[in-house]
């Protein structure tokens, strides 16, 4: 960050050193026998501030690469409740993800946490645990809370593979395109094919100390074979039996998601996969009014260390806070959204089809009664009356009120059904018949199902009368991290300078990365982990210079 000012090349090295023994708290052994047996966390900074990134790799063991596996990551605060939850997949080389800070995030000791789960009784298996300080400008507004530290830093070794990084020249300007070349050995200086993250960042950031703010945790004793590689959620159905039905509908593709009860009411459901958050609808058999309760998958209990608050820190917040003022006054504040993969969405096709233009009806009870179709509303005495829906392969009548689905909100409600106004409507799909509803819907549809369009597009309905729905995180999208090409004039001032979690090298030298440096002067480090096809590690660090 010295593009705000020339700073020194060190800062308080003692303090820096301390600074790191903050990083990452994780309950390990002292010594690992072989490193290649544990989970490897490779982050691109080694502490962060409100509005910046948190960008991570995970290393898997060999026994794990051997399929693909869906690992969750969850990011909980201080009071143990969760800000972040997304899911990775696993292509074998390499476990990649990010977390974007918010800006009005509370400072303190964050836990971040990557997990998976066996089979379908979803056992939680912890692979890593670390906790990552989270810092804020706020606190430059109490500068009597910054304080010497005085804890050690204690550190593993990574592995035996050697990593040379090589550059053209140590000395840069601000600006300068930099190339690099990165080469994978063994202990004999043979090279080897390998899968690798590199990360570039301002040395200020941890003092002298060249160490990797990687992590390692013991390997659980599971193969890959008994690792779930989908998506899945553990419920309850309160007052459920054995092998009673639980019905979802999945918004985002319009698929119907099935499971089963087992003799305590607990229930497994697998999803397809999704990017981003997403919405699934409980379609009760009997009752709206019985409970659903989704697992609790959090650490059960979690200690947070203090965060540490040196001199170092509150120089680096001091200038975070001046970078984003800056950075204000250009608009550049916000990064850029991350696009997600369309979804291929399922289309039903219904047995019968309106468009409610070509019907002068009020309601879609007079609709019932004055057209012939499958939709019936029955008058009762002393009552409003109801809908029901006519099998016309059967010749009989479904039991039960009929699913709505309006505007993709689900609902059995009847009063709701008949306040429609029709004038707002623009079609109503109706599936009627047994072979339709099983293909589409399954037992959830066994009253028949009603699809109705608005011309309003979300027709707005009273939240209590419209079945549970629920808020669930799918995979996360994949981000990539460039340098912008930006114009002399306009400031380019950033807390990390590169971060490429995907490299692959081959046996020979020649492979070339290229990234921008910013307008930041002094020291900075290039760090590469490294991990080869047979599981080996191996770790690399070289020195520049932006004058």
């Amino acid at each position: 960050m010295g593009g705000l000012g020339t700073k020194n090349s060190i800062l308080e090295k003692g303090m820096g050193v301390a600074l790191l023994g903050y990083v990452f708290f994780v309950s390990l052994a002292a010594f690992f026998p072989d490193s290649k047996d544990q989970v490897l966390a490779h982050f691109d900074k080694p502490y962060y501030t409100a509005g910046e990134t948190i960008n991570f790799k995970l290393y898997l063991p060999q026994k794990y690469l051997e399929k693909e596996l869906m690992i969750k990551i969850e990011i909980y605060n201080p009071e143990g409740e969760a800000v972040h939850s997304s899911y990775l997949k696993s292509y074998h080389d390499h476990v990649a993800g990010y977390y974007d800070i918010p800006y009005q995030i509370e400072p303190g000791m964050y836990l971040f946490r990557a997990t998976a789960s066996t089979g379908y009784k979803s056992e939680v298996l912890t692979l890593l645990q670390a906790h990552i300080p989270v810092y804020s400008e706020r606190l430059l507004d109490a500068p009597n809370s910054f304080t010497d530290s005085t804890r050690t830093l204690s550190t593993e070794v990574i592995g035996e593979l050697l990593v040379d990084i090589e550059i053209p020249r140590r000395d840069f300007q601000p600006r300068d395109s930099i190339s690099l070349n990165v080469l994978v050995r063994d202990p004999s200086g043979k090279p080897l094919k390998a899968f690798a993250s590199i990360s570039i960042t301002d040395v200020q950031l941890i003092g002298e100390n060249r160490q990797t703010p990687a992590i390692y945790t013991a390997s659980p004793q599971y193969n890959s074979q008994q690792l779930s590689d989908f998506i899945q959620l553990q419920g309850h159905l309160m007052g459920s039996g054995p092998r009673e039905m639980v019905a979802f509908k999945f918004a985002e593709n319009n698929q119907m998601l099935y499971s089963v009860t087992d003799e305590n009411g607990d229930f497994f459901l697998a999803l397809p996969e999704f990017y981003g958050n997403q919405v699934l609808q409980y379609i009760p058999k009997y009752s709206q009014n019985r409970e659903l309760r989704w697992a609790m998958t959090g650490p059960s209990s979690t200690s947070f260390e203090k965060l540490p608050l040196s001199p170092s820190v509150q120089h680096y917040l001091q200038e975070s806070r001046n970078r984003k003022l800056i950075y204000q006054l250009f608009k550049r504040v916000e990064p850029a959204a991350v696009k997600a993969p369309s979804p291929h969405l399922v289309t039903p096709t219904p047995d019968f089809r309106y468009d409610a233009d070509n019907y002068p009806f009020t309601d879609l009870q007079t609709f019932s009664r004055e057209v012939v179709s499958p939709l019936k509303f029955i008058r009762e005495k002393h009552s409003t009356g109801h809908f029901q829906m006519f099998d016309p392969d059967s010749r009989s009548m479904a039991y039960g009120t009929p699913l709505f689905i309006i505007d993709g909100q689900l609902t059995k409600h009847q009063e709701t059904l008949t306040s429609l106004d029709f004038q707002k409507l623009r079609e109503i799909k109706l599936y009627s018949r047994t072979t339709t509803i099983s293909e589409y819907f399954g037992f959830a549809g066994f009253s028949g199902v009603v699809e109705i369009l608005s011309k309003e597009g979300l027709m707005k309905i009273d939240s209590s009368y419209l079945l549970k729905s629920y808020q669930i995180e799918g995979l996360q999208p994949s981000s990539e991290y460039s340098s912008p090409n930006l114009p002399m004039d306009q400031p380019y001032l950033v807390p990390l300078i590169y971060w490429n979690p995907k490299i692959s090298t081959t046996l020979e030298p020649g492979q070339t990365l290229g990234f921008r440096h910013s307008d930041d002067q002094g020291e900075f480090k290039i760090e590469v982990v490294a991990q080869s096809e047979d599981g080996r590690r191996g770790y690399g660090i070289i020195l520049y210079q932006v004058r």
